[in-house]
């Protein structure tokens, strides 16, 4: 019954594990698209966005690797190396879990510095836009699809030395076609030829929206998910055996068999009164 016992545990163990695996994959895949949509805007997005959607891609691939490899382990004949993998998993996790929570914390400070960072490349990448072939292309992208003009409003445009400081570029209108915005500025009105909401503020509300969606409908869940999933763990790493005597600390303070046979020895040997 003993070994009934144990081998369903290692199996719900295993269970959990691949779980776990799953989670990791996730936040593979959804880091993933974080850095696609970050390199989308990579001319205009400072090195740290990159460096952080780096670290939650790096952690998937972690999460995913280890617990596959404990989950392997878990059912092998010899799970000597299970503990092992154990410990550095949790420690994966509670990393992340961690960091997890400094973003969440920190994410309003964390929002308007990059405002205010993109917000000085868009200026600057406006500034060249009549020199600078990869900046004229980049904005005309830009504008067309989001439908909007300039960083701010489309009056950037009249002091960013483009053209006659009173031109937009095509891009901008409702309707894009050559010339179509000459003398946007002398327009009595504009928002009839053209998109007059500057691209920043709209870019800035979706990745706003798309952080708070993340955090609710994907980080959430796979962090209570990991939760979940590690206390039935550990719970049946407990049940099948796995913890006694493998955690490396109970390994180090435990004496051995032979220490314990010559304790053993010492009291079973006669007692000799001295003369």
């Amino acid at each position: 019954r003993k070994m009934r016992v144990k081998t369903t545990a290692e199996y719900v163990a295993f269970g959990a594990l691949l779980f776990i695996t799953v989670t990791g994959l996730a936040l593979l895949v959804l880091g993933a698209c974080m850095l696609a949509w970050a390199a989308y805007l990579s001319p205009w997005m400072p090195s740290w966005v990159f460096v952080t959607l780096s670290v939650v891609t790096g952690t998937g691939v972690a999460v995913a690797a280890t617990s596959a490899a404990t989950a392997i382990a878990t059912i092998a004949p010899k799970p000597q190396a299970a503990h092992k993998l154990l410990v550095v998993l949790l420690i994966i996790l509670g990393l992340e879990i961690f960091a997890a929570a400094f973003v969440t914390v920190r994410q309003p400070l964390w929002s308007v510095k990059l405002y205010k960072q993109v917000e000085e490349n868009m200026q600057d990448s406006l500034a060249v836009y009549s020199t600078n072939r990869s900046s004229a292309a980049m904005w005309d992208e830009i504008q067309f699809e989001v439908s909007c003009c300039g960083v701010l409003q489309y009056t950037d445009w009249f002091v960013s030395g483009y053209s006659d400081d009173s031109s937009v570029p095509d891009a901008c209108c409702l309707l894009p076609q050559p010339g179509c915005g000459q003398g946007i500025r002398h327009s009595p009105d504009p928002e009839d030829q053209i998109d007059t909401q500057g691209c920043l503020p709209i870019l800035s509300s979706a990745w706003s929206k798309s952080f708070h969606t993340l955090s609710n409908e994907a980080l959430l869940p796979i962090a209570i998910i990991q939760v979940i999933m590690v206390t039935v763990l550990l719970l049946s790493y407990r049940q099948a055996g796995l913890l006694n005597g493998h955690v490396p600390l109970m390994v180090a303070i435990r004496p051995s068999s032979s220490s314990i046979n010559k304790q053993h020895a010492v009291n079973a040997a006669p007692y000799t009164p001295m003369a």
